[in-house]
């Protein structure tokens, strides 16, 4: 099936940028070469975890793989020159949309441990990157909808507050009211009933009573601790002043977790439009706002 490519129209070069061969050099001492052929996944819908994948020949095609009432779609198409990649490697949430050979070629994979040093040493190359998985994640909210689907009724708040934590992380997804055909026909395709909603639909599960904080656990977004690991500054609360807290204590180096009871951005995130912010003279809204604090996970 041919690719619609809507993303390519819209971003153009912010979100799709094709790298320079001194660019792509410094890219590939990073990465690991793999020969690959058409056909093959190079990663998954519900993977956890995943590389930075650069392409030195052949094509990589990401699609939305078939469901209930819709055929399978290539969603974009990328080339000699191009990365794959987008803002789940820096946050550690899993693959929405996944990638598959369309042709015989080589790549290079950037593991996350890697692509961080990669973050951290090569400045220019990572403002390139950083701009393309923002774009990419705008894209991504249309594109895989499907991916987490939301059951419950309307006047829920337990349904509420997980629409509320979707929308507040900026990932995509789909609501389905309980008392349309098309919730009811989903519940039963997913053997649910009245007393398991709110439910979430996520690949390879099904969450009953779901909750924010279950709903975090599963998409690999709650606080995972490592053993021995310290924590030298914990920040209780996600607005402006704790995310420049955040970004700032882990800029120099100390262990930092940030803790908010529902997502980046506090209070403010609510906010349609903050004014007289520092470095946003003609204002900005509170979403915005948190969604330009940098993501690294530390």
């Amino acid at each position: 099936m041919p690719s619609r490519q809507p993303g390519r129209r819209i971003w153009g070069d912010r979100a799709y940028p094709r790298l320079e061969e001194d660019q792509l050099a410094r890219l590939f001492e990073f990465g690991v070469p793999q020969n690959i052929s058409a056909g093959q996944f190079i990663f998954r819908l519900g993977d956890e975890k995943y590389d930075l994948v650069v392409i030195a020949r052949g094509q990589l095609e990401i699609i939305r793989e078939a469901g209930p009432g819709y055929p399978e779609e290539v969603i974009v198409t990328f080339g000699p020159g191009e990365f794959v990649g987008e803002l789940s490697i820096l946050t550690g949430q899993f693959v929405y949309l996944p990638a598959r050979a369309a042709t015989d070629g080589r790549i290079y994979r950037i593991p996350p441990d890697r692509f961080r040093l990669l973050m951290e040493t090569e400045t220019a190359l990572s403002d390139i990157l950083l701009a393309a998985f923002r774009a990419r994640r705008k894209i991504l909210m249309e594109s895989a909808s499907h991916t987490i689907e939301i059951i419950g009724s309307a006047s829920s708040v337990e349904c509420m507050a997980l629409r509320s934590y979707l929308e507040r992380m900026a990932l995509p997804y789909r609501w389905m009211d309980d008392a349309t055909s098309d919730g009811l026909l989903l519940m039963r395709l997913a053997s649910l009933t009245a007393g398991d909603l709110p439910a979430v639909l996520i690949p390879g599960r099904s969450l009953r009573n779901a909750t924010p904080g279950s709903l975090a656990m599963n998409l690999g977004l709650s606080h995972e601790r490592i053993k021995d690991e310290e924590i030298d500054l914990a920040v209780i609360g996600g607005g402006p002043a704790g995310l420049g807290a955040a970004v700032y204590g882990s800029s120099e180096g100390l262990g930092t977790v940030l803790l908010d009871a529902v997502g980046p951005g506090g209070q403010a995130a609510a906010s349609s439009r903050i004014e007289n912010y520092l470095g946003f003279p003609n204002g900005i809204s509170g979403a915005e706002l948190a969604r330009l604090a940098p993501p690294y996970r530390r």
